[in-house]
């Protein structure tokens, strides 16, 4: 057994929450909630066919004022419809004023509500979240994943070695408890049937691949200070990542060299 079973179990408590959030099957969860998201489709839609129908009605009032106009400016019946209309008294003096203040905002209304009825307001918002990350890759030519990516591998590997050894040391404990999540979770899907290419199944294989090269960086620079003697910990106990017998870690075919080779580290099983 290994010593600091403590500081392994705090690890084992926070990654677990860490990796649920980052491995949740967000497809199911969308699935569940179907019946409400179409609920709520069915409101959105209703409440815009209503509201249709009423600046319909508005525009009827406003008809009936243009054409009225002549009646008197002191009949208080036909006047006070003018709070119902779509425009302002003034608007309503002749049909000219009535098209030059009112008409771009009754056309507005009119395609808003549209968009509400046949749910293309819906179609709209998923093009734009989706746009964004094309406009980013496509447009500017940037990489964003792959630029974040770099970036923390570097910060990471440069603030290793001035941090620390108790700092490392926790820091290897939740990069371990996180690559057994992580590795579980893969073992989950593959048993599941989940294909080599299924976007999910190669995202954990990332975050995977990351807490291992991280753990095995930090394994290194705890070794070559001699950490297991300060902390008295057992012999093996910062290669608890590579063991694959038993309920080992380390597994290569979970392994992506696409990360491997952006911390510039690569992982032999033992």
């Amino acid at each position: 057994m290994y010593g600091g079973d403590g500081q392994q179990g705090l690890s084992i408590v926070t990654e677990f929450f860490n990796t649920q959030s980052a491995t949740g099957d967000v497809g199911s969860a969308l699935a569940g909630a179907a019946v409400w998201f179409k609920i709520a489709m069915w409101l959105i839609m209703t409440i815009g066919a209503i509201a249709m129908a009423v600046w319909i009605a508005r525009i009827a009032v406003d008809i009936v004022l243009i054409v009225t106009k002549g009646m008197g400016k002191g009949d208080g019946a036909i006047q006070g419809l003018s709070k119902f209309g779509t425009g302002k008294d003034e608007n309503y003096t002749s049909v000219m004023k009535y098209i030059s203040g009112n008409l771009l905002e009754i056309i507005l209304v009119i395609i808003l509500i549209t968009l509400l009825i046949t749910g293309w307001l819906f179609r709209l918002i998923a093009l734009a979240i989706s746009g964004v990350g094309t406009l980013g890759n496509k447009l500017l030519g940037l990489d964003i994943g792959g630029k974040f990516s770099a970036m923390d591998a570097e910060a990471f590997i440069e603030q290793t070695g001035a941090q620390r050894s108790s700092s490392l040391r926790n820091q290897y404990d939740e990069n371990l408890a996180s690559a057994k999540q992580y590795s579980a979770n893969l073992y989950e899907q593959a048993k599941n049937g989940a294909i080599s290419d299924d976007p999910q199944f190669q995202q954990v294989k990332s975050f995977y691949t990351q807490s291992m090269v991280k753990a095995d960086i930090l394994a290194d620079e705890l070794e070559s200070r001699d950490a297991k003697a300060e902390f008295k910990l057992g012999d093996g106990y910062f290669q608890q990542h590579l063991r694959q017998s038993g309920e080992g870690t380390c597994n290569t075919s979970f392994l992506t060299q696409d990360v491997m080779s952006v911390y510039n580290k690569n992982i032999s099983c033992q």
